[in-house]
């Protein structure tokens, strides 16, 4: 998007301190920046045209007040059977049933829903990939590197093909009507 119109600038936001000097290569026009996504941002009120959101904390209130109002928040979360191959054999923590409905309903009052798209990736991993991608997630703080190295290697020997899936939704901000009473 960025590389697409010579005017916009990125910004990524991210816990990883690997990620973040990622997403500081990918563009001259991105930064890279690690702060507390459930504090206030320090981003000016309706300063943001596109945000997103990749398997993230959301804090809807502060991505309200930076988006425009003619701007789309894009929020991807892993879809269901989302590397359902590994779930077994290596003992990853599952995904909540129903999330995905629970974020369209903590969207409401904010944002409006306006597509739900369904991908699908297959992925073939050696097993350090696999372990990788399995602490990715939120078995990384309940399983240590070894013992899923352990589980990859005699479930998966050489490697493994799997799916990733992801439901990516889109929304646009709606007005917030003022406070009774006030400010």
């Amino acid at each position: 998007m960025v590389g697409a119109r010579p005017d916009a600038v990125g910004l990524a936001v991210d816990v990883s301190k690997y990620a973040l000097r990622r997403a500081a290569r990918a563009h001259p026009r991105i930064g890279a920046v690690s702060f507390d996504v459930a504090a206030p941002w320090p981003v000016a009120d309706h300063a943001v045209a596109v945000l997103l959101d990749v398997f993230a904390p959301r804090n809807l209130a502060q991505m309200h007040r930076v988006l425009r109002p003619d701007g789309l928040l894009i929020v991807v979360t892993p879809g269901p059977g989302h590397l359902a191959e590994l779930h077994g054999p290596l003992g990853l923590v599952g995904i909540q049933t129903g999330k995905s409905d629970r974020l369209d309903e903590r969207t409401t009052g904010r944002f409006e829903p306006i597509i739900v798209e369904h991908v699908d990736v297959p992925l073939t991993l050696n097993t350090e990939q696999i372990v990788d991608l399995a602490l990715m997630g939120p078995t990384g703080h309940h399983r240590a590197p070894d013992q899923l190295r352990r589980r990859a290697e005699t479930a998966f020997p050489g490697s493994a093909t799997v799916t990733a899936r992801f439901q990516i939704r889109g929304y646009r901000p709606l007005p917030v009507p003022p406070v009774a009473g006030g400010r």
